[in-house]
């Protein structure tokens, strides 16, 4: 195994045990939110009870942040990864595709399909991305 391998494989362990730990973190806040409020309404908010000392409310603030912003931050990790990619950037499309896969992103037909990724279907790395979106 190369180093550059053995480095990405550790990268991938590591992301992918933060993204279980964010994923039952959010859950909560998922539920509760309806409907995501203006973000900059929110930050107002979080500073407000950031300065009061209000952590309870504080970490509810942000997580609602996190619900209102997290679909559009998928999506630009996927199409960063979706570019590097098609300029032959293999180390960083598997870096950013990793972490779009461990912010979220599940559609494994789509990641199949892409034509971005046609010379990388048959790496066992990305079949073991694919698996795990």
């Amino acid at each position: 195994m190369t180093r550059t391998r053995a480095t990405i494989l550790k990268f991938l362990l590591v992301c992918g045990l933060f993204a279980a730990a964010t994923t039952f973190c959010g859950s909560g806040v998922i539920a509760q939110e309806a409907k995501a409020p203006d973000l900059a309404a929110l930050r107002t908010q979080l500073d407000e009870a950031i300065r009061t000392g209000d952590q309870a409310r504080a970490l509810n603030l942000a997580m609602q942040m996190i619900v209102a912003t997290e679909q559009e931050h998928v999506e630009a990790l996927y199409a960063v990864a979706q570019l590097h990619a098609r300029m032959g950037h293999h180390e960083q499309a598997y870096l950013c595709l990793n972490r779009a896969i461990g912010a979220g992103f599940a559609d494994r037909g789509r990641l199949r399909e892409d034509e971005a990724f046609r010379d990388y279907r048959d790496n066992d790395l990305f079949k073991t991305l694919v698996r795990r979106a």
